[in-house]
């Protein structure tokens, strides 16, 4: 995935990647830079889909040799950043037509979703992280890495926030409106939600990410007569 922020001075180009794919991010950085100019400056930012978060960090630090930001989601993708339940409430509440739901029942709703998740997640977890596990621990028994991941995974699995990590984030909320529909409510998108975001709700790790691609678009030599920066993501 790619994801830019505009601050209203100006509008880099955007190009999707389609899901977690560093190989193809770094080939098209290479390629602009090639037919574009040394000087362009380049982000990118990756779903951390159900990688582990030493193969991120992996990734991260390879992705840096060729972009000014690069950057893995420490969530499954970027809708799982919505899905707090605090919000959820808080935005199903706003709707005047409808009656408010209470922050404890956006726990059950999403703690009843990411229960009957759980396999998936699992699976998906142990598969690519014996997959990297198999690159980078050469020689390490299959049982020992199979051990790791699952100890891993219960870690986080043990709380919702956890949970709301690692589970795919389109999957819960289509879930989750399809209970909401069942009771007649009106579906959630993640406009709705982060309408009702305020600055204090931001994760720490997107307030950060968002702050280091708002800077890609200030250089120093912004106030110099006839001096041109450009700017992709």
């Amino acid at each position: 995935m790619s994801l830019n922020v505009l601050n209203g001075r100006r509008v880099p180009p955007v190009i999707p990647l389609g899901g977690h794919q560093p190989g193809k991010a770094a080939d098209i950085a290479r390629a602009m830079k090639t037919f574009i100019g040394a000087d362009v400056r380049v982000s990118v930012v990756l779903d951390r889909d159900y990688r582990s978060d030493e193969e991120i960090v992996a990734w991260e630090q390879e992705l840096q040799r060729e972009f000014h930001v690069a950057h893995v989601l420490r969530r499954k993708e970027v809708e799982n950043y919505f899905l707090n339940p605090k919000l959820v409430a808080k935005t199903i509440t706003a709707r005047r037509s409808e009656s408010p739901t209470s922050e404890e029942k956006a726990i059950e709703l999403l703690e009843s979703i990411t229960d009957d998740l759980r396999d998936t997640a699992e699976s998906q977890f142990l598969a690519r992280y014996l997959e990297y596990g198999g690159k980078t621990r050469r020689g390490t028994d299959h049982s020992t890495l199979t051990k790791d991941a699952l100890a891993q995974f219960r870690v986080r699995w043990s709380s919702l926030p956890g949970r709301l990590d690692l589970v795919s984030g389109k999957e819960v909320l289509r879930r989750l409106n399809r209970l909401l529909q069942a009771e007649g409510r009106k579906a959630l998108t993640i406009g709705n939600l982060s309408t009702h975001m305020t600055e204090a709700e931001i994760p720490l790790e997107l307030s950060a990410l968002l702050k280091q691609l708002d800077q890609l678009l200030v250089s120093k030599g912004d106030s110099r007569p006839g001096r041109r920066e450009r700017s992709g993501v």
